[in-house]
């Protein structure tokens, strides 16, 4: 049975109804020093506003069999420039006019247009998973709707992040909401399992993290933790996922072997998953991209976090110690 599409309605959606399609591809540029000329080559990472990245990979014909989207939520620091959505092709992302939103509807502007771009970036037979907060969840799993097609829907799917905080669910769960291109494609599709009836839930277990204190409930803070090992503190980035959230993800919906996109890299959990995956012998292989404008004093997220994680990783040079090298060489590249 085919459902009628349901359209989320918001203010300001006839701004961004045709904007992917006034964002012009890009040349990728390639930076040698900050890439690593190993065989096997197991990924990219990609410095640049997302939706021209996005849009350059649609060009050049990028499918991808999986991809993990961790966007920025709504939150009284999300800032999006509105003056944008009359020139998406600018450099600095509009005019010097910048609107500082604090509302989810302004996100949902943000959003359209780049679920558009993943949209297009995904296999026929590939999957998008992509990350809820509570808050957020009907929202945004309506909007996946109208992209995507109701009838592809997979699952949405409530992960822990930490042990029952005073019984909220709220504050013990995050969501994954997963769809398909085309799912009866993807049901008759080549290397992962196909479970038309996946889980509801992942608990502690299911990820494979260690077990934390029961006694002490709060948030769960092993990304951040997980990060800081690798490439030291200082950086700032209090948002992270445990890459053992992203292994998950990617035994359950990407084939191997498969190519894993992450267009909200952020702290480069993805490529770190993909890395551990390959040494356990798959053959996947990842694209990171991130922004430039979001950066730490040192430099943009894509180069200074991302980048300098999946290069200790490979080298095995990790802050904390010597760890074991992971195989593999990355091409870092940037929008021209």
């Amino acid at each position: 049975m085919t459902h009628d599409p349901v359209v989320l309605q918001f203010p300001g959606r006839e701004r961004v109804e045709d904007l992917l399609g006034r964002v012009r591809p890009a040349r990728l540029e390639l930076d040698a020093e900050a890439s690593i000329d190993n065989t096997p080559h197991v990924g990219r990472i990609i410095e640049g506003d997302m939706l021209r990245v996005a849009v350059t990979l649609i060009r050049d014909q990028v499918a991808c069999d999986l991809v993990i989207a961790d966007p920025p939520w709504p939150a009284p620091d999300f800032r999006y420039n509105t003056a944008w959505e009359d020139d998406p092709n600018t450099p600095a992302g509009g005019s010097s006019t910048t609107d500082l939103v604090q509302s989810e509807l302004s996100w949902l502007r943000f959003m359209k247009p780049r679920l558009e771009a993943m949209r297009s970036l995904v296999a026929s037979t590939g999957v998008l998973v992509l990350t809820s907060e509570h808050r957020n969840l009907f929202r945004v799993g309506q909007l996946v709707d109208e992209v995507f097609g109701v009838d592809n829907r997979l699952t949405v799917l409530g992960y822990a992040k930490a042990y029952s905080h005073r019984g909220r669910a709220g504050t013990t769960y995050d969501y994954l909401i997963a769809t398909a291109r085309d799912r009866e494609a993807w049901l008759s599709g080549p290397g992962a399992s196909r479970d038309p009836d996946p889980p509801q839930w992942w608990t502690l277990a299911d990820l494979g993290d260690p077990p934390l204190d029961p006694t002490q409930p709060g948030y769960k803070t092993s990304g951040i933790n997980e990060l800081t090992e690798v490439i030291g503190p200082g950086h700032r980035f209090y948002a992270a996922k445990p890459s053992s959230l992203y292994r998950k993800i990617i035994e359950t919906w990407c084939p191997d072997p498969g190519t894993v996109l992450d267009p909200f890299s952020g702290s480069g959990a993805a490529g770190h998953a993909v890395l551990d995956l390959n040494a356990a012998g798959a053959e996947r292989r990842f694209i990171l991209i991130d922004e430039i404008e979001e950066t730490p004093p040192q430099g943009g997220i894509a180069r200074t976090i991302a980048a300098t994680r999946v290069r200790r990783l490979i080298s095995g040079a990790w802050h904390n110690g010597s760890r074991q090298a992971r195989q593999g060489g990355y091409t870092f590249e940037t929008l021209a």
